[in-house]
């Protein structure tokens, strides 16, 4: 059976949203979010939970400026894996 969300085609939609932002325009995938979180999932499942983080405080930041192109069930998903402060530096 074929794995849902390749992390190679979020991997290439990643790098096209990346190629976007460079441009005088906003890019904006609200909808790409999920498939970001479904891939953090999988680098905190192969143990790369550095990585998996930063993927959540990139979807989290996405959330912010537009919370409202967002799904409900994202935004929860990602409230219940992210914590409550943010680590502080030197701490």
């Amino acid at each position: 059976m074929a794995q849902f969300a390749t992390n190679e085609a979020i991997q290439r939609t990643e790098a096209y949203e990346y190629a976007q932002s460079l441009g005088a325009q906003t890019c904006s995938l609200p909808t790409f979010q999920v498939f970001k979180f479904i891939y953090s999932c999988r680098l905190a499942e192969m143990g790369l939970a550095t990585q998996a983080f930063h993927y959540c405080e990139a979807i989290a930041k996405s959330i912010v400026t537009q919370p409202h192109q967002h799904s409900p069930v994202l935004i929860s998903q990602l409230v219940q894996v992210l914590p409550p402060h943010p680590p502080q530096a030197g701490k």
